[in-house]
C-alpha cells in the first residue's frame, strides 16, 4: 500500500495499490492504541457487514495512532425497512380513527393526503387556548404567537415519540413539525391580505362546510370553535366556527379551540 499523510479528523481519502481498484477511505485518528480499538469496535458495531479496516498503525510524524477504513460515514448502516408510524396505512380523506402507534389514544383526521405524506389534524382535541395573550397592534400574527409557542410544547410534552417520523412545514412564518392550519389550507383560497397565497390547499376541510364540521369529534370540549393561524388585518385572526364556516373578527387574547396539524410519511414508494 502507498505511504499517507495521515489526516488529523475523519475525512474522505482515495487510496490506490497494485492490487486492488482505487477506494475511498476513511483516517481514524486516535492518541492512544486503545483509544483507537475503541472507535474501530464502534465502527465494525456500526456497519458490521460492510466495515473494512484496511489498515492501522502509528504516525511518529503526527505523534497519533490511525486506522484506514472503508469509508461508509456518509452512508446509511444497513437498509432499514419503511414502518408506518400510524395504526394503518390505509388512509382516505376525513377518516378521523387514525392514530400514531405510539399514542393510541391521539385520534387524528385526514385533511390532506399528498403522495407518501398525510397532513392529520387533532380529532378530539379538547384544549383551548388564546393566539396571543399580548393585547396591542399588530398581535395578530403567528410568528412568535402564544399558539405558536403552544405547538412547540404540544411537539415536545404531548407526542415527543413521533418527532421524527414528523416533516418541518412553514406557515404564516413559522416551520415547526407541529403547527395551526392556514386560512388557505382550510378554504382554498387566500385570505384577504393574501399572507398565505402560497400554501397548499387541504382536499378535506376547504371542499365543504360539513368536511369541517367533523373535523373534530366534540366541539363543546374547544368552545365551539379553533383557531386558525391566518390574520385578518393587524387586530383579528380567522377561526373555523362549529357551522363549520370562516369567521375573522375576534382578536388574539380570545382563548378558542386549539387544533394542531402534522405531516407525516405514511407509506414508501415503491
Amino acid at each position: 500500500m502507498a505511504s499517507h499523510r495521515i489526516a488529523k479528523v475523519i475525512k474522505a481519502h482515495v487510496i490506490t495499490d497494485k492490487k486492488t481498484m482505487p477506494r475511498r477511505v476513511a483516517v481514524i485518528n486516535a492518541d492512544s492504541m486503545t483509544e483507537l480499538t475503541k472507535s474501530l469496535n464502534a465502527y465494525l458495531k456500526m456497519y458490521p457487514a460492510t466495515g473494512t479496516i484496511y489498515n492501522a498503525g502509528f504516525d511518529p510524524q503526527e505523534n497519533r495512532y490511525y486506522a484506514l477504513v472503508d469509508d461508509l460515514f456518509d452512508k446509511p448502516a444497513t437498509d432499514v425497512p419503511f414502518r408506518c408510524p400510524l395504526n394503518t396505512d390505509q388512509l382516505s380523506l376525513g377518516q378521523h380513527d387514525v392514530y400514531f402507534k405510539a399514542y393510541p389514544s391521539i385520534k387524528w383526521c385526514v385533511d390532506h393526503i399528498d403522495g407518501d405524506y398525510v397532513y392529520l389534524g387533532l380529532y378530539n382535541a379538547t384544549e383551548k387556548t388564546q393566539f396571543n395573550y399580548i393585547n396591542f397592534i399588530n398581535n395578530a400574527f403567528y410568528g412568535c404567537s402564544t399558539i405558536a409557542y403552544r405547538c412547540h410544547e404540544y411537539l415536545n410534552n404531548i407526542i415527543p415519540n413521533v418527532a421524527d417520523y414528523l416533516e418541518p412545514v412553514t406557515v404564516n412564518g413559522v416551520t415547526s413539525k407541529v403547527f395551526i392550519p392556514s386560512y388557505k389550507m382550510f378554504s382554498g383560497e387566500a385570505s384577504p391580505n393574501g399572507i398565505d397565497a402560497n400554501d397548499l390547499t387541504f382536499d378535506w376541510p376547504s371542499v365543504s362546510k360539513y368536511n369541517r364540521m367533523v373535523c373534530v369529534s366534540d366541539w363543546s370540549a374547544i368552545g365551539n370553535n379553533f383557531w386558525l393561524s391566518s390574520p385578518n388585518g393587524s387586530y383579528y385572526i380567522w377561526f373555523v366556527g362549529i357551522d363549520g364556516r370562516f369567521y375573522g373578527d375576534v382578536g388574539p387574547t380570545n382563548s378558542f379551540g386549539f387544533r394542531p396539524e402534522v405531516k407525516v410519511r405514511f407509506k414508501k414508494s415503491s
